[in-house]
């Protein structure tokens, strides 16, 4: 995780925070690094590192894989309730969702921008 996330100014206690409500479970830190990073880069750390922080009340370990559902939930309920998002952009952010848990297959970007008829940049996805 602190690879994977050098370039964010965490705090000695927020990593610590971090690491512990990981704790064996490799998705919930791969999860968790992917939120984090995308949220710095919208100058949201303080928000994504509370999500984080306030996710769980236990250390995660072997067998606690059900967790990772609260941790998404968490994850997306922060998304779609974000002051900042406009109505359009909720919109399209659950049209992707949606497809994307109703797909048979993975999918490219471009390939889900193209059944959702979403012009311009893709990778905004």
């Amino acid at each position: 995780m602190r690879k994977e996330l050098h370039d964010i100014p965490l705090t000695h206690a927020q990593w610590r925070s971090i690491v512990d409500r990981c704790g064996m479970l490799f998705i919930y830190a791969a999860t968790t690094c992917r939120y984090i990073k995308q949220e710095h880069e919208m100058h949201n750390l303080a928000t994504a590192v509370s999500v984080i922080m306030n996710s769980a009340s236990v250390p995660m370990e072997q067998g606690d894989e059900s967790v990772i559902d609260e941790l998404y939930k968490t994850i997306l309920d922060t998304a779609f309730n974000r002051s900042r998002a406009s109505q359009g952009n909720k919109r399209r952010m659950r049209m992707v969702l949606e497809t994307a848990v109703c797909a048979i297959e993975p999918m490219t970007k471009i390939a889900m921008a193209k059944i959702l008829n979403l012009d311009g940049d893709t990778p905004d996805l």
